[in-house]
């Protein structure tokens, strides 16, 4: 008899992109609405289509979609040309010889043992090479464990940890020559923006100082903007009447705009630093403070952080939520809003410990958990 043809991983890729796309036209088909054109203008009057496209549905069949053509593109593409898309990240990898560091661990090596040996912190070393296991270079074979695969293993030396470190200089000279053309570029632990523009201050100062009214103003618009990429009804409220919802960090505004929509017998109070408060209170919609100093608002039922806690570090980020701690009641509601970053491998138990309210679904193989 016989053995059943072996369906390759790119066929299986192909397979997921074809019923995404067949999901997410039988879901338009059966609205009888039409699904936007690339080649159209964004056209904000087009209700129906708009909402559909934001259904919960079709978004779950378009992450599909858009994770298995990543993963086929990097498949199918030239390897040079795949690794050229992640350079930032790629950069820091290789000044900090991780390649060579994993070349002897295929089963891969822990964060930790990995910062025992490159000089940077566990936290710092997940971050980069989550980033680039995301994108297929390095691979997470199970939570904070790394290993190489056929992308990264490209830019090995091929030398010794200990010879590259004994010689730095020459550390590229007669090799392969793929790593050492990657990671050409600056010192990666200086940060590219502060650095260009010859500054040592954080970036949310150095917005607010003079000469940078323009950049300020239009970050915050762009901050405005990513309000639209929130799905209808993101934030449900089962509250009584004048209570009290703090968006913390809120900008202009936008979020908190889009919630009194809905919720008309609420009563609410955005917060920012100094300068956004300004630009604020053109559209503000209650009393305005920093969301830095001890916080203001007292009796709040529901404080509300979209998008914040990501830009502190842990130290300003505990700050920023003990000045909550300390005024809240015993009924106060903290809400978080953030992208939380998954494993970059197909975690088989998280359907057995899921975190309420951030259930997903496994990915069908063989996609990443972390590419949906």
């Amino acid at each position: 008899m016989d053995k059943p043809k072996r369906v390759s991983p790119l066929r299986q890729l192909a397979d997921i992109i074809s019923a995404s796309v067949t999901q997410i036209d039988a879901v338009f088909d059966k609205a009888g609405a039409e699904y936007p054109s690339l080649d159209a203008p964004f056209d904000p009057t087009s209700s129906e289509s708009e909402r559909l496209f934001m259904a919960p549905e079709v978004i779950h069949a378009s992450a599909l979609a858009v994770a298995a053509c990543a993963q086929l593109g990097a498949s199918v593409r030239i390897l040079a040309l795949t690794l050229s898309h992640v350079a930032s990240a790629l950069r820091v990898a290789l000044g900090t010889n991780t390649v060579e560091i994993l070349r002897g661990s295929p089963g891969g090596l822990h964060a930790k043992d990995i910062s025992k040996q490159n000089g940077m912190g566990p936290t710092t070393i997940t971050r980069v090479l989550r980033i680039l296991a995301t994108h297929h270079v390095f691979r997470e074979v199970s939570p904070n464990v790394f290993t190489n695969n056929r992308l990264s293993s490209m830019m090995d030396t091929l030398k010794f940890v200990e010879a590259i470190k004994a010689d730095p200089v020459n550390k590229h000279v007669g090799t392969p020559g793929i790593g050492a053309l990657k990671s050409t570029s600056e010192d990666p632990k200086d940060a590219p923006m502060m650095l260009s523009f010859k500054s040592s201050k954080p970036s949310w100062e150095w917005y607010e100082g003079p000469g940078n009214e323009y950049r300020l103003r239009r970050f915050a618009v762009a901050m405005e903007g990513t309000s639209g990429a929130d799905p209808p009804d993101a934030i449900h409220l089962d509250l009584p009447d004048r209570s009290i919802i703090v968006d913390v960090g809120g900008g202009l505004g936008h979020t908190t705009l889009n919630i009194t929509k809905e919720y008309k017998h609420l009563k609410f109070i955005v917060q920012d630093r100094p300068a956004v408060i300004e630009q604020a209170k053109q559209a503000s919609l209650g009393r305005i403070a920093s969301c830095i100093t001890p916080q203001v608002a007292q009796n709040a039922s529901v404080f509300l952080c979209r998008m914040i806690c990501h830009d502190y570090g842990k130290t300003k980020a505990t700050q920023i939520l003990s000045c909550l701690r300390q005024a809240a009641s015993p009924n106060t509601k903290l809400f978080l809003i953030e992208q939380i970053v998954p494993y970059a491998y197909v975690d088989s138990e998280a359907t057995a410990r899921p975190i309420s309210g951030v259930e997903q679904s496994q990915p069908p193989e063989p996609l990443l958990g972390s590419r949906i």
